[in-house]
């Protein structure tokens, strides 16, 4: 019973490491996210600005580029923000997951205690 109890804290301590090192590194592309995002939202508003002055001038090869070029940003934007939601989702799990072994955690203490 005591090495039971010895692997479950052991493997408790690897998976709550483990997710402390998950969360840290969640935060960093969170934030690195939201510069890219901030820096994007100031170049879009260039590129708008851009492709209206060149449809403007009736030069529509060139606002049509600036268009493709908006719209692929956009996706790839999308797409880091989706994937950093499925990580923030996974951690969620994650924790709720590391709550429940440490509340057993507690009970093996308990029950280690009552020998």
């Amino acid at each position: 019973k005591m090495d039971e109890f010895v692997r479950g804290t052991t493997d408790l301590c690897f998976r709550l490491s483990e997710h402390e090192r998950r969360t840290a590194r969640v935060a960093r592309e969170r934030e690195e996210l939201g510069r890219e995002q901030a820096s994007f939202e100031a170049e879009l508003k260039a590129k708008v600005k851009e492709q209206e002055a060149y449809a403007e001038a009736e030069d529509y090869e060139r606002a049509d580029e600036l268009s493709t070029a908006v719209e692929r940003a956009k996706q790839e934007m999308a797409l880091r923000a989706a994937a950093l939601r499925d990580l923030a989702l996974e951690l969620d799990r994650d924790e709720r997951e590391m709550q429940q072994r440490r509340r057993d955690r507690l009970k093996a203490v308990d029950e280690l205690k009552k020998w």
